[in-house]
Formats: C-alpha cells, sequence, structure tokens
C-alpha cells in the first residue's frame, strides 16, 4: 500500500485546525477563529497570506497561554 504524500499546504492547513479544535474546546475565541482564516487560506493554496500572519498567531497563542497560566506579561 502507497502512502498519500502530503503537499506543504495541507500539512499547514491540517496544523492550524489541530490549534483551532484545541483553542475552541478551551475557549481560545480569538486563537479559533485565526486559525479558521488561517485553514481557509492554507487550502486555498495561498503561502503568502499565511506567512502573513505568523507572528499574529505567536502572539494570539501566547496571549491565550498567559491568559490559562495567570501570569500576564
Amino acid at each position: 500500500m502507497k502512502s498519500k504524500r502530503i503537499l506543504p499546504m495541507e500539512r499547514i492547513a491540517r496544523q492550524v485546525h489541530t490549534i483551532r479544535g484545541a483553542s475552541e474546546n478551551i475557549g481560545g475565541d480569538a486563537l479559533y477563529a485565526l486559525c479558521g482564516e488561517l485553514e481557509r487560506a492554507a487550502n486555498a493554496g495561498r503561502l503568502e497570506a499565511v506567512r502573513g500572519r505568523l507572528n499574529e498567531l505567536e502572539k494570539t497563542f501566547e496571549t491565550l497561554r498567559y491568559a490559562i497560566q495567570g501570569d500576564m506579561p
């Protein structure tokens, strides 16, 4: 049985989909919404749109992490 090759944009879409689902489960609405946008961009093959928002993704994740941990900077 041959394994299906996963293209880079498919990997990106899968990763942000996973993050999106996890953030929804813990009430991370901003991260959930952003990941939805990134997932749609990745599925549409818009790499530059995804790249352009990676810093926003990181900051949104960190904000949620700090909120969960209770140690906002």
